[in-house]
């Protein structure tokens, strides 16, 4: 026998899933672990930081594969000024690549 697990009460509407409340215009993004609700106002801030954590990764992985480094010297934040120089340069650098790929031709 077929359930009907939902039934559709309107469209653009505030909708509970579990305990939250999912608004008109909120971004879903699923991953395995999960689900997150973001709010239109918030999603250029969690894009941005999103990038920022991806980029910062990146960098690391590359000193890593170097072989040049510690990871107590370029992880989380790193200690020589000459490095975070490095590593700031990295990241304005490649948020404009970001930005510019996103951005409408």
């Amino acid at each position: 026998m077929l359930q009907r697990f939902w039934q559709s009460k309107g469209f653009t509407v505030p909708v509970l899933i579990g305990s939250v409340t999912v608004m008109p215009g909120d971004l879903v993004v699923g991953y395995r672990e999960g689900v997150y609700f973001i709010p239109p106002q918030l999603v250029r801030e969690v894009l941005d930081r999103a990038d920022e954590i991806h980029i910062h990764d990146e960098w690391t992985k590359k000193k890593f594969d170097e072989g040049t480094y510690k990871s107590s010297e370029i992880y989380s934040t790193p200690a020589d000024p000459k490095l975070q120089q490095e590593y700031q340069e990295y990241l304005k650098r490649r948020l404009e690549e970001i930005r510019k790929q996103r951005s409408p031709k």
